[in-house]
């Protein structure tokens, strides 16, 4: 049954309201935002106390701010003389009354066993889903909200993977319907190897051999990338359908034949620190497909421990995946030296991939002597613009690494861009920042000291 007012909530991709076909504008506010997603997925009533806790733990005022996120939401649930959002001086609770929301929907779908659901349920299911549950409303600094949002994240995809499991099979009569659904798989877990398999299966059903094998080799280059690991038999089994002279042929040429292949193909790792490099090469793969948001990544420990040979590795693995690497190192008898290290490293990039327009911006970091003054703050500002810019221009042709040895060393000017480098790219691209330090030193250097903890409360380290 629907609504009077035709309301209708999504939990499933972007938080949206929509009432008679028009899409409510929501408030500007994340935590009020993730209030409305707990009230209707949970839909239950909750102590105003629980709620609290749950989004706005902290000294200021949580009540005061929970009642104003709840004026926020009313105008939107209530309407047509219904009320949906229940509030009294101790509980608060959402009721649909008609609303149609799709989480309901889907549980309601496989509320017993998604194998006894019918098949135009299921593609229904699908239909729900426009990305991860509560997309986008990320807030790791409440640790509860967090921890609800990761689990109810968790429950819903292993519905999800499960409904198109299940399609592809009832599907296999009608291979090109099942290949949407497999390509969906895929794109959704591409570390499953089932989900490449019922690609191939699928394209090889259909005649589209070149496609399957081009399916096969992402496979295998994802796999070494994110895992270290090879195919297994059964995918190795699935592409043995093809032709073996097709197979020969195409893997030939498809198979990386340069150093900008695999990142596991070079030089043996290093000795006793496969975690470390496991963790350095993911942080490659992510960047060079733009899967995360840039942080820094710190390499610290005790002088000769291995710390700039990590780095290395790190240059090497850009490298291998046709990145472009700019490093520099810091000195202690440069600490005055503004903007030293940011010298350093652009005066690594090559001149004729620097814009015309960003040359006068970088001028101030040609700087001979540490008595050069620090430009003013108009100048500031249009230098550490110019750096962001300029980054993000070389990013848009290939992965960017910025590497800085010995952090602890670094002067007050350098650490002040390197933050606002960080801050700048606030969405996914293909910038990689590490730094090596001396754990022992670090503290010794405030503005360095500065930086680690203010990186490490915007979950940026």
């Amino acid at each position: 049954m629907t609504s009077r007012d035709g309301l209708q909530i999504h939990l499933l991709g972007d938080l949206k309201i929509v009432r008679h076909g028009q899409i409510l504008a929501l408030p500007p506010s994340k935590k009020t935002r993730a209030l409305l997603a707990y009230l209707v997925a949970t839909g239950r009533p909750h102590l105003r106390e629980r709620l609290c806790d749950l989004l706005w733990e902290g000294p200021d005022d949580p009540r005061g701010a929970l009642r104003w996120s709840l004026t926020k939401l009313r105008p939107l649930l209530n309407a047509d003389g219904t009320a949906r959002l229940d509030a009294d001086r101790e509980r608060v609770a959402f009721a649909p009354h008609g609303a149609e929301v799709d989480v309901a929907r889907l549980a309601t779908i496989i509320s017993s066993d998604v194998s006894k659901a019918t098949t135009d349920d299921l593609k229904d299911a699908v239909a729900l889903f426009s990305g991860e549950f509560a997309e986008g409303l990320d807030l790791s600094s409440c640790f509860r909200f967090h921890e609800w949002c990761t689990a109810e994240r968790e429950i819903w995809s292993a519905h999800r993977l499960a409904i198109l499991t299940t399609l592809v099979e009832r599907l296999r009569d009608t291979p090109e319907q099942a290949l949407a659904y497999a390509r969906s798989l895929v794109a959704i877990n591409p570390l499953v190897e089932s989900g490449h398999i019922a690609v191939i299966q699928l394209l090889i059903g259909l005649d589209r051999r070149r496609e399957a094998l081009r399916q096969y080799e992402y496979c295998r280059q994802i796999l070494e990338v994110e895992l270290g690991a090879k195919p297994g038999a059964e995918l190795e089994r699935a592409l043995a359908a093809s032709k073996p002279t097709d197979l020969v042929r195409a893997r030939d040429m498809l198979r990386p034949s340069s150093a900008h292949g695999s990142l596991r193909n070079a030089e043996p790792r290093l000795v006793g620190r496969n975690e470390e490099c496991s963790v350095l090469d993911r942080i490659v793969a992510a960047a060079a497909w733009s899967h995360e948001r840039p942080a820094l990544v710190l390499l610290s420990g005790d002088p000769g421990i291995g710390k700039t040979r990590l780095l290395r590795y790190l240059e090497q693995s850009i490298a291998k995946v046709g990145g472009e690497v700019l490093s520099g190192r810091a000195f202690e008898a440069e600490m005055r030296r503004p903007y030293g290290i940011w010298a350093d490293i652009i005066k690594g990039v090559r001149s004729s991939a620097i814009p015309a327009a960003m040359r006068t911006e970088l001028q101030p970091l040609v700087f001979d002597t540490a008595d050069t003054p620090v430009p003013r703050d108009g100048d500031r500002v249009r230098l550490f613009e110019a750096i962001a810019a300029l980054l993000s221009a070389l990013s848009m042709r290939a992965p960017v690494a910025v590497l800085i040895d010995d952090l602890q060393w670094i002067d007050e000017s350098s650490v002040a861009l390197l933050h606002y480098v960080i801050r700048a790219f606030d969405s996914c691209c293909r910038v990689v920042l590490a730094a090596t330090a001396r754990v022992g030193e670090l503290s010794d250097n405030a503005p360095a000291k500065r930086l680690i903890r203010s990186l490490g409360r915007e979950h940026r380290l």
